[in-house]
């Protein structure tokens, strides 16, 4: 009998998907091309040298060495720098419970966050929120406390080999950011007349949609400072989706409780500062 209802429900939600389709086909080419000409103007540019910087140094002897001798993981570094998929990938290579790590590392990529940020407010208020954001993590890793996770020593691959493999690597992994990106635009947010709860869904679906939303309605700067804190806290479903795809290895209710402490962390610390200034 409940396999019966999940094949029901699987198929009205199909048939509704098929209907809206139909329905919002100018909507829905409007931000697929939308979303492909940010992608050719804000996300490529941004997200594929990182992606293939980080694939080509992942694949050196740098990062053990860094973690050997100068005792700190690259991983959180690496993570500030590329950001969430990325952080997924590089965990993907241990066998063990990732939980506490991708709740440690879940960033927006540095440089993409602070080109948006920089539309959005002033240079001040962008520095202020990717430093606080990465101090609720650091404030998160003491309070989950995660074990201590030695980098991997990989061989080290020749450079005739490597630069071909991370433009493949690159390429794939920028193609699926892209249509994650599309896919989560389509969404029926347009159907939402009321401005706030729009920006909220928008907030915490998909971060360049949210970003791009951000950046040209008019509210007030507390309640855009709120909603913007929550798009990079979350990083989207979008981007949990990405995350997902490429590491199951964790467990989904205590990252999501882990992901909401530093939601929670981010809001106190911002609220006091900018309370401050």
């Amino acid at each position: 009998m409940k396999n019966t209802l999940k094949q029901i429900t699987i198929f009205t939600l199909i048939t509704l998907s098929y209907i809206y389709i139909i329905n919002n086909i100018n909507y829905i080419k409007d931000n697929i091309t939308y979303i492909l000409k940010i992608s050719i103007t804000n996300i490529i540019p941004v997200i594929f040298p990182t992606i293939f910087i980080t694939n080509i140094l992942l694949n050196t002897k740098i990062p053990y060495l860094i973690n050997k001798y100068l005792k700190i993981n690259p991983i959180y570094i690496l993570s500030i720098l590329t950001g969430s998929p990325t952080n997924a990938y590089i965990l993907n290579n241990y066998n063990i419970d990732t939980t506490k790590y991708l709740s440690l590392t879940n960033y927006p990529s540095l440089i993409f966050i602070y080109t948006y940020l920089n539309i959005i407010f002033n240079k001040k208020i962008s520095i202020i929120l990717i430093l606080t954001n990465i101090l609720s993590n650091i404030i998160l890793y003491y309070i989950i406390k995660p074990p201590k996770l030695n980098y991997l020593n990989k061989e080290q691959i020749s450079f005739s080999l490597l630069v071909p493999e991370s433009i493949k690597k690159t390429t794939t992994t920028t193609i699926n950011i892209i249509s994650s990106c599309m896919l989560y635009s389509i969404l029926p947010t347009h159907l939402i007349s009321n401005t706030y709860i729009k920006t909220l869904l928008l907030s915490i679906t998909e971060i360049t949609s949210s970003l791009n939303n951000l950046s040209i309605i008019s509210i007030p700067l507390n309640i855009k400072l709120l909603f913007t804190i929550i798009s990079i806290s979350t990083t989207g479903l979008c981007i949990q989706t990405q995350i997902l795809s490429i590491n199951n290895n964790f467990n989904i209710k205590e990252y999501i409780k882990n992901r909401l402490l530093h939601l929670v962390i981010y809001l106190l610390i911002n609220y006091i500062i900018f309370l401050l200034i």
